[in-house]
């Protein structure tokens, strides 16, 4: 038999997170080795751990050249304390309290039942939790990249020069800014989702629930730098080139760039939602700039500088002065 444990101890904000993992099976060294570097990035490189369906996903997608004996995870923060457990990937155990207002645990749920007795369940008016759909593994995943992922893989290396690692802490952000600006200029990313459904989070991420969901299941693959085969033409190639180089050099100085893309992504969000137009020359452009300007700073939570404002609609408008040379 073989054995994983670790566990992510309190940190800061108070998380706790383990991962016991039986399997009875096996597996060659060099495939072992992978299995345990991406359980420790899982670890130390995912900012929180609170979905539990998304960690059995993930955990499984991890471990999927193992046969699944026994999966026990663990999660705890300040106000959620939650628990499962499956027998040769068939639900046996869950639980979850919640901390009241005099600080003590209350449980909320508590199931006990025989493996695969048991698949969904709904508690204190939250949503369905169905967990048939993440067993066994082989069921969910196609652990060989199919042609979205390859496609997002060879648009974000020609974007940003490096390669797709999903195992990254920032991937989420770059790859939901990429796929903004690009359907910008009507490229789209291998993934499917609609670009209309980019929005604002609270704290001024930009964000696609669908988007995000399929990156975060994306993890187990870690890296994906195979381009054997090309799914793009030579001048969408050129165009995701020069838009990259383009956004990437505006932000060359920043000491988060990150920030400094999520921020580019936000104005362009709030400038789509405005209908206002960014061209080079315009008859009114002083007036053009005001309405962009107003727009991006109507909800306060989300407001940008006007320096900022003006530094992004400039950088979109060198690109369309590279991308149409004829037309601005």
């Amino acid at each position: 038999m073989i054995t994983f444990r670790s566990n992510l101890g309190k940190g800061e904000n108070g998380e706790y997170f383990a991962v016991h993992y039986d399997s009875c099976n096996n597996i060659d060294a060099d495939k072992a080795k992978r299995a345990q570097d991406l359980l420790e990035k899982f670890f130390t490189r995912i900012k929180s751990h609170k979905d539990m369906a998304r960690n059995v996903r993930i955990i499984r997608g991890i471990f999927r050249d193992y046969d699944e004996m026994r999966l026990n995870l663990e999660y705890e923060d300040a106000s959620v304390r939650e628990s499962i457990g499956f027998l040769h990937a068939k639900l046996v155990y869950f639980k979850k309290s919640r901390k009241n207002g005099n600080g003590k645990w209350e449980d909320l749920i508590t199931v006990n039942c025989e493996p695969g007795e048991v698949d969904s369940f709904k508690f204190d008016g939250e949503e369905d939790v169905d967990y048939s759909n993440l067993s066994p593994v082989g069921e969910y995943y196609d652990f060989e990249p199919n042609r979205e992922l390859l496609e997002t893989a060879e648009l974000y290396k020609l974007f940003y020069g490096e390669t797709l690692d999903f195992t990254d802490p920032d991937v989420n952000t770059k790859i939901q800014v990429m796929s903004l600006i690009l359907a910008h200029y009507n490229i789209y990313s291998g993934y499917s989702w609609d670009a209309k459904e980019i929005h604002l989070q609270d704290d001024g991420l930009v964000y696609a629930i669908s988007l995000k969901k399929l990156i975060d299941e994306s993890f187990p693959y870690g890296e994906i730098d195979n381009q054997e085969e090309s799914y793009l033409d030579e001048e969408d190639k050129k165009r995701v080139v020069v838009i990259g180089k383009t956004i990437m050099g505006s932000i060359k100085d920043a000491s988060d760039k990150v920030q400094a893309l999520n921020q580019i992504g936000k104005i362009l969000v709030r400038i789509k939602d405005s209908s206002c137009e960014i061209g080079i020359i315009v008859p009114d452009a002083e007036e053009q700039m005001k309405k962009i300007i107003a727009a991006c700073n109507s909800t306060k939570r989300y407001a940008c500088s006007e320096e900022e404002i003006k530094a992004t609609v400039k950088t979109l408008q060198t690109i369309n002065g590279k991308l149409y040379p004829g037309l601005w």
